[in-house]
């Protein structure tokens, strides 16, 4: 995990199942309006199903040979 500040810091393992049950905790408690509800809702089952193991996460795709990787926002 980075903060966008350190170029050189250590990536951090994370259980997906961990992380989204603890945002689950608190997704509750964020308010939202009527018009924010499907996105809440949508948000919650997500949530849920990466909890409960029902969803795969994959690694990111590994760059192409010869390709080079767009510059982050913070590096134009």
């Amino acid at each position: 995990m980075q903060n966008g500040h350190d170029k050189d810091a250590q990536k951090v393992s994370i259980n997906p199942q961990v992380a989204a049950s603890y945002a689950l905790q608190f997704l509750e408690q964020v308010p939202h309006t009527r018009a924010q509800r499907e996105q809440y809702d949508i948000a919650t089952s997500l949530l849920q199903a990466i909890a409960t193991g029902q969803v795969i996460l994959a690694p990111p795709p590994a760059p192409v040979m010869g390709q080079v990787p767009e510059p982050k926002p913070d590096e134009r």
